[in-house]
């Protein structure tokens, strides 16, 4: 959810979609992303147990980030398509040769 937030924050002020996010800077969404996952992994490595309260249980924690996810991929080409711009998907299948 941190992540989905920064990068509308970053499109906000930046006016760039996430592509030309990634794009302009490569090595601070890499090491963003590293540091989420390394963050995410330390408690599950240390064996911490798993426990929620009665509002963020494990599933619902569980659910909330599916959906996310799928918010964040449903964003991609919504935000390409309202710029004018191609989306990558429609470069890459426009820029193969027939045979």
């Amino acid at each position: 959810m941190l992540g989905v937030v920064a990068a509308l924050a970053a499109e906000f002020t930046t006016n760039k979609n996430v592509f030309e996010q990634v794009k302009a800077y490569p090595g601070p969404i890499a090491a963003t992303f590293l540091l989420w996952t390394v963050a995410t992994l330390v408690p599950i490595l240390r064996g911490t147990p798993r426990k929620g309260n009665f509002i963020f249980t494990s599933g619902r924690e569980l659910i909330n980030g599916r959906i996310a996810m799928m918010g964040f991929v449903a964003l991609l080409p919504l935000s390409t398509s309202l710029e004018g711009k191609p989306s990558p998907t429609s470069m890459v299948s426009s820029s193969r040769v027939p045979n």
